[in-house]
């Protein structure tokens, strides 16, 4: 645990975006909104959302290779792991994320004005998405596996 594939889901003409994060073993999904399509806005929210996370459920991040990220060395800085890049044409190998933005698109067709939505309303979504249990988890949820690796507190 702790290899996350990262990527965007583009809303409507272009003009909203949310990104995805996906966890390789658990496949605990984190859906952050952007407020811009840009690289820096991009970083800044990649390392928001992962940089309260204890360090041993981060250990890198893979996406592909949109302009989106292009300041991937910002967030290996701002984060302290490393970040990869799969290979042009090769979404196979970030499947856990294509598969995930996939389940997603299921709820949210193209077209979806993700504007017109709240990060509330993206983490309401999100407490049923990482719940439905996965044959590929034995019938866990991806909350349960991922849950089952965080340090309990006393």
């Amino acid at each position: 645990v702790g290899h996350w594939e990262v990527d965007t889901v583009i809303g409507k003409s272009h003009k909203s975006q949310i990104l995805t994060l996906t966890e390789r073993t658990s496949r605990f999904e984190i859906i952050y909104k952007l407020a811009a399509k840009t690289a820096s806005e991009t970083a800044q929210s990649i390392i928001h959302v992962l940089k309260n996370l204890p360090k041993k459920v981060v250990k890198s991040i893979t996406a592909d290779r949109g302009k989106e990220f292009h300041l991937w060395e910002e967030v290996e800085k701002g984060l302290e792991v490393p970040f990869y890049f799969s290979d042009p044409g090769k979404p196979g190998q970030r499947g856990t994320n294509e598969n995930s933005n996939g389940r997603i698109r299921r709820t949210y067709p193209k077209g979806t004005d993700f504007n017109r939505m709240t990060q509330k309303d993206i983490m309401d979504f999100l407490l049923t998405f990482n719940q439905v249990p996965r044959k590929v988890l034995n019938y866990n949820t991806p909350f349960e596996v991922f849950m089952n690796f965080l340090p309990c507190s006393t």
